[in-house]
């Protein structure tokens, strides 16, 4: 699945930071790739929020649950 991987990369060629020979029509489906290795982070979503919404929503969960930081 392109989107748990380390070299998906929305924008570049074909999404992918590695020279990929074809094209991965379906991103969030499980596929076959040599280049394939883990994300260390959480996936990416294309079109998902931005890092900066999500901390504005972050902090207005914590200011509602008051985890006021």
């Amino acid at each position: 699945m392109c989107l748990n991987c380390r070299f998906f990369s929305p924008g570049a060629h074909w999404d992918c930071a590695e020279s990929v020979d074809e094209l991965v029509k379906e991103k969030d489906r499980g596929n076959f790739c040599t280049f394939f290795s883990f994300r260390s982070g959480p996936a990416a979503r294309p079109g998902g929020p931005s890092s900066e919404a999500s901390q504005q929503a972050k902090q207005k969960l914590d200011k509602l649950f008051g985890n006021d930081v």
